[in-house]
């Protein structure tokens, strides 16, 4: 279970190495964009702390992504190393001893699912601007762990992805 624990960890933290650490300038006033549909939900969720891609870039501590789309949305591409809702779901207590940050489109939902996850006691921050921050961010995903480029985006007014990004909905 540990060692489960590490590899997801591990498989996690070594895209996170990858990510560019210079945004260009068309994808900074993309990432501005997704940010600022963000911000109009976020008072949905205003008891949650939030964590941006480069926070996890940074961080020391376990994090465990905790990807809440739905498996279709899902089987398009995924963040490497990240759980499904359910998967997390059915053994909750391995990860108590992680920062659990759920995420999805943008952060609307995983703003929702990680208010429940407080309530119920686990340290939890919310993924600003989730996938869209990620593959702005220069970060991969994967389908049937290779990489692709292609974002399941919920709809018109979300796909802000890369130039080299598919959006599909």
């Amino acid at each position: 279970m540990v060692t489960k624990i590490f590899v997801l960890t591990l498989v996690v933290y070594l895209n996170i190495i990858e990510l560019a650490t210079d945004v260009s300038k068309e994808n900074q006033a993309k990432l501005n964009k997704v940010y600022e549909l963000y911000d109009e939900y976020k008072n949905e969720f205003k008891n949650i702390s939030e964590i941006t891609t480069d926070e996890i870039k940074n961080s020391k501590i376990i994090i465990t992504l905790i990807d809440v789309r739905s498996a279709s949305e899902q089987k398009v591409s995924i963040i490497p190393g990240a759980i499904s809702k359910e998967e997390f779901e059915k053994d909750k207590a391995k990860f108590k001893d992680t920062l659990l940050v759920p995420y999805c489109t943008i952060g609307v939902r995983s703003g929702h699912y990680a208010e429940k996850l407080k309530k119920e006691g686990f340290n939890t921050k919310n993924y600003k601007g989730s996938i869209l921050a990620w593959v702005l961010s220069g970060g991969v995903v994967h389908k049937e762990k290779k990489e692709v480029f292609e974002v399941h985006v919920y709809g018109k007014k979300w796909n802000v992805l890369p130039s080299n990004y598919k959006g599909i909905w």
